[in-house]
């Protein structure tokens, strides 16, 4: 488990990092092996989404990993 979280760990204080990296360990956890322990941690995870706000995901709009016109449709489903 800890092979799958220590990237998102380390990218922690990157907040325009945020919002992909929370997508990514939960779909990270959908593909552990270990069905237990990933169901654990994705519960745990999901009771703590207050940051998806839509105030705090426009930070994501700073990342450099999210294509354009990913931006632009966000903006367009506002």
């Amino acid at each position: 488990m800890s092979l799958i979280y220590v990237r998102f760990w380390h990218e922690a204080p990157l907040n325009r990092k945020a919002s992909l990296n929370d997508m990514q360990v939960l779909e990270s956890l959908t593909n552990c092996p270990n069905r237990t322990i990933a169901k654990a941690a994705r519960d745990t995870f999901s009771q703590h989404p207050w940051y998806f706000s839509e105030f705090l995901v426009g930070l994501s709009f700073f990342d450099d990993r999210i294509a354009a016109d990913v931006r632009i449709w966000t903006v367009a489903n506002r």
